[in-house]
């Protein structure tokens, strides 16, 4: 399998699925999302085990990139600030509650 095209900037999920069916395979995230690694893409897999992966790709647009903890990711891809995946992945593990509330 191998990675498609992607335009420039352009979201893109119509892979999910099958990454989604890679993970479900046994494949570990940074296996899983290998194939759709390019120059102007970026995603991420977590597993419910704790397995993580995340890419930002070389020709993304300034100040796109990802922060990464244990079982966290904070993907940004519009920042104005360098460090916005830092403060991102901060404010999301020093807050209480439910995920969806955070």
């Amino acid at each position: 399998m191998s990675a498609r095209p992607l335009p420039k900037t352009t979201p893109e999920i119509a892979w999910g699925e099958e990454m989604l069916d890679r993970l479900a395979s046994g494949e570990t995230s940074h296996v899983a999302i290998g194939p759709y690694q390019a120059d102007e893409t970026q995603l991420a897999a977590i597993t419910t085990t704790g397995s993580l992966a995340a890419f930002t790709g070389p020709r993304c647009p300034d100040y796109a990139g990802q922060a990464v903890s244990t079982n966290v990711s904070a993907q940004v891809n519009t920042a104005r600030l360098s460090n916005a995946p830092a403060l991102m992945l901060e404010a999301l593990c020093s807050a209480i509650g439910p995920l969806a509330e955070r």
